[in-house]
């Protein structure tokens, strides 16, 4: 079946997304955070400093040494540091 392209669905996504001048940015990575919490200097060494990473990219990162530890971080780049949030496997 030929893939048939959606004029009115293309038009809409167009408009809705032509102000974006940096449309956010997620990455997925795999580090040796070593079974622990991300730190900031084990985030520094996986993927940069926050300095040197544009404010729109955000990094799905999962541990090498467990790979049920996935964690969502953030570069803030004013204070160079690492945001993050864990995830948790559902039940």
């Amino acid at each position: 079946m030929p893939q048939i392209r959606n004029a009115s669905l293309v038009s809409i996504l167009r408009t809705d997304f032509q102000h974006l001048k940096d449309p956010p940015r997620l990455f997925y990575v795999t580090a040796n955070l070593a079974g622990v919490a991300p730190t900031n200097l084990g985030l520094d060494t996986a993927l940069a400093t926050p300095a040197n990473i544009p404010g729109y990219c955000m990094f799905i990162v999962e541990d090498s040494s467990d790979s049920t530890k996935l964690y969502l971080c953030v570069p803030d780049a004013v204070n160079d540091q690492w945001l993050y949030t864990s995830f948790s496997i559902a039940a």
